[in-house]
Protein backbone atom coordinates (compact mmCIF):
# COMPACT_ATOMS: atom_id res chain seq x y z
CA UNK A 1 0.00 0.00 0.00
CA UNK A 2 2.78 2.31 0.78
CA UNK A 3 4.17 2.23 -3.06
CA UNK A 4 0.81 2.60 -4.42
CA UNK A 5 0.52 6.14 -2.52
CA UNK A 6 4.31 6.68 -2.91
CA UNK A 7 3.15 6.51 -6.47
CA UNK A 8 0.36 8.30 -6.45
CA UNK A 9 2.36 11.22 -5.17
CA UNK A 10 5.02 10.73 -7.46
CA UNK A 11 2.61 11.32 -10.38
CA UNK A 12 -0.16 13.48 -8.99
CA UNK A 13 0.89 16.44 -11.50
CA UNK A 14 0.40 14.28 -14.53
CA UNK A 15 -2.73 12.45 -13.22
CA UNK A 16 -5.43 15.25 -15.53
CA UNK A 17 -3.60 15.10 -18.22
CA UNK A 18 -3.83 11.48 -18.51
CA UNK A 19 -7.65 11.53 -17.52
CA UNK A 20 -8.16 14.50 -20.02
CA UNK A 21 -6.41 12.24 -22.61
CA UNK A 22 -8.48 9.16 -21.73
CA UNK A 23 -11.70 11.14 -22.06
CA UNK A 24 -11.20 12.61 -25.13
CA UNK A 25 -10.09 8.96 -26.40
CA UNK A 26 -13.30 7.48 -25.59
CA UNK A 27 -15.34 11.00 -26.65
CA UNK A 28 -14.05 10.56 -30.26
CA UNK A 29 -14.03 7.05 -30.17
CA UNK A 30 -17.64 6.48 -29.26
CA UNK A 31 -19.17 10.07 -31.24
CA UNK A 32 -17.20 8.30 -34.72
CA UNK A 33 -14.45 11.30 -34.83
CA UNK A 34 -12.01 8.52 -34.46
CA UNK A 35 -12.48 7.64 -38.20
CA UNK A 36 -12.63 10.58 -39.91
CA UNK A 37 -9.24 11.55 -38.45
CA UNK A 38 -7.69 8.27 -39.26
CA UNK A 39 -9.01 8.49 -43.06
CA UNK A 40 -7.25 12.40 -42.59
CA UNK A 41 -3.86 11.32 -41.25
CA UNK A 42 -3.84 8.50 -43.87
CA UNK A 43 -4.22 10.94 -46.25
CA UNK A 44 -1.48 13.42 -44.89
CA UNK A 45 0.60 10.73 -44.68
CA UNK A 46 0.19 9.71 -47.93
CA UNK A 47 1.09 13.28 -49.09
CA UNK A 48 4.04 13.36 -46.66
CA UNK A 49 5.61 10.10 -48.19
CA UNK A 50 5.77 11.74 -51.83
CA UNK A 51 6.84 15.14 -50.55
CA UNK A 52 9.57 13.14 -48.67
CA UNK A 53 10.43 11.05 -52.09
CA UNK A 54 10.59 14.31 -53.98
CA UNK A 55 12.83 16.31 -51.72
CA UNK A 56 15.39 13.03 -51.27
CA UNK A 57 15.52 12.45 -55.08
CA UNK A 58 15.66 16.30 -55.90
CA UNK A 59 19.34 17.31 -57.49
CA UNK A 60 19.81 13.86 -58.53
CA UNK A 61 17.90 13.49 -61.35
CA UNK A 62 20.01 10.21 -62.80
CA UNK A 63 19.76 8.22 -59.79
CA UNK A 64 17.87 5.06 -59.72
CA UNK A 65 15.22 4.36 -56.82
CA UNK A 66 17.04 2.38 -54.50
CA UNK A 67 20.28 4.78 -54.58
CA UNK A 68 18.59 8.30 -53.93
CA UNK A 69 18.79 8.12 -50.00
CA UNK A 70 20.47 5.69 -47.66
CA UNK A 71 17.29 5.02 -46.28
CA UNK A 72 15.72 4.08 -49.55
CA UNK A 73 18.18 1.51 -50.48
CA UNK A 74 17.61 0.14 -46.79
CA UNK A 75 13.96 -0.60 -47.04
CA UNK A 76 14.09 -1.52 -50.40
CA UNK A 77 16.64 -4.07 -49.77
CA UNK A 78 19.12 -2.87 -52.32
Amino acid sequence: MRHYVETSWVVRKSLPSIAAMLGLGFLTRYSGIDATIAAAATGWVGKAGEILRYVCRAGRPGMQRNQAHPFTAMVAGG
